[in-house]
């Protein structure tokens, strides 16, 4: 539970005091990342100015799907940019108490933001924090999609015989993801999910095929998904993300004679 509090700049929401005009410079959206716990995440702000100079904003975890999350203060002064957390979070349904500091520097042009989080309630060692602007970003890397996607494999077990399911997973340019399943054991491929949603760690997809929907959690690590399938009745379910296949060797050149 600590390393999952400890990922939580990775989708505060900033609510900032009226400042000076020279906060502007933050306003628009950035992308970037929280090294935490030794994973990385991928979060993005999105920060507007008020005409009197206060800035308003929001932070989103992209691998998690957490958002909007309350921070108490932030400012800029020079280069300095600042910001302090001291309320509560919501994970997955529970509150939290949590505490702590960002505090990094904006670049002399304006394009990235370099800085240190460090968090007091619950205590963890620092995370270095690195954000674009989105203009910038868009140039080199688009957004890395959500950590849900890819390939899974799981075993359902149903009236004495276990059958191998696997689910694959992918997500289009603006976000939405969708959703297929096999089952190898009985030469089914390709069958269709509808109404998959990913938020806050939680996974559903329905399967009008077999009028049924699997509910699953992804694990903070994002290597397992631990859920329920429920068509009859409702029977375990997970997934362990499958390998990457090895990319294939190179032929050796054939000797010229």
């Amino acid at each position: 539970m600590k390393a999952k509090i400890l990922q939580l700049f990775a989708f505060t929401a900033f609510a900032c005091a009226p400042a000076c005009w020279g906060q502007s410079p933050l306003a628009g959206d950035w992308l970037g990342t929280i090294n935490a716990g030794g994973m990385q995440y991928h979060i993005a702000w999105h920060i507007s100015a008020a005409k009197d100079g206060s800035l308003s904003a929001t932070i989103d975890n992209l691998d998690m799907g957490l958002m909007a999350i309350p921070v108490k203060s932030m400012t800029l002064k020079d280069s300095a940019v600042t910001q302090v957390m001291d309320g509560e979070v919501q994970i997955n349904g529970e509150a939290h108490a949590v505490r702590g500091m960002f505090a990094g520097n904006l670049s002399k042009d304006g394009s990235e933001i370099k800085g240190t989080w460090t968090q007091s309630e619950p205590e963890q060692p620092p995370a270095d924090v690195v954000m674009k602007h989105s203009l910038v970003q868009a140039e080199t890397k688009p957004a890395a999609p959500p950590q849900i996607v890819g390939d899974w494999l799981g075993i359902l077990s149903m009236q004495g015989s276990d059958m191998h399911v696997v689910l694959h997973i992918t997500a289009a340019k603006d976000g939405t993801i969708s959703a297929t399943t096999d089952v190898p054991d009985q030469g089914i491929t390709g069958v269709e999910g509808s109404a998959v949603s990913f938020k806050d760690s939680k996974l559903s997809i329905n399967f009008d095929q077999y009028n049924g929907v699997y509910a699953g959690t992804l694990s903070p690590d994002a290597t397992t998904i631990k859920g329920t399938w429920t068509a009859d009745q409702p029977t375990e379910l997970n997934f362990t993300r499958a390998a990457a296949s090895p990319a294939a060797a190179p032929k050796p050149a054939e000797p010229k004679n």
